[in-house]
């Protein structure tokens, strides 16, 4: 991994804990992402983060979102 995407990654890892931190005010951040959030390089840790601190809160359709991601999910 050269330093640019590594940059890169920090930079989303970082922005995914803000979102987590401020799930209410940023949720349309999380739920606005283009493709699958778990299977983006480095995120996993955040991302299973965010799903378990706000799970609470989801409504059906984003339930339903969670497990299409988790059931294409590319290991």
């Amino acid at each position: 991994m050269d330093l640019q995407v590594a940059t890169w990654v920090i930079i989303r890892r970082l922005a995914v804990t803000a979102i987590t931190d401020h799930y209410s005010d940023l949720k349309h951040l999380f739920w606005g992402w283009e493709g699958n959030p778990l299977d983006e390089i480095g995120l996993e840790p955040e991302v299973s983060q965010l799903i378990q601190a706000n799970s609470h809160t989801f409504n059906e359709d984003e339930m339903e979102r969670i497990l299409q991601w988790i059931e294409s999910t590319q290991y």
